[in-house]
């Protein structure tokens, strides 16, 4: 305990706290109305079992 007083009394440290944060304001504040609609698009091929069952097949004939 005597090293953490000691600690303040050299280093003293302002410990921000989230509300002081003026980024988290702004966000609080944000319109998320003011936001267009947008589609997203799965751009990575998720394989069906049968194509990893074929996959699977290519690769122990390759090694045979």
């Amino acid at each position: 305990m005597a090293v953490l007083e000691r600690r303040k009394q050299i280093l003293p440290i302002k410990l921000s706290r989230m509300s002081d944060n003026p980024v988290k304001e702004e966000v609080e504040k944000f319109n998320r109305r003011s936001l267009k609609k947008t589609d997203t698009l799965v751009k990575q091929h998720v394989p069906t079992k049968e194509e990893l069952e074929q996959e699977k097949k290519a690769e122990k004939s390759e090694q045979s």
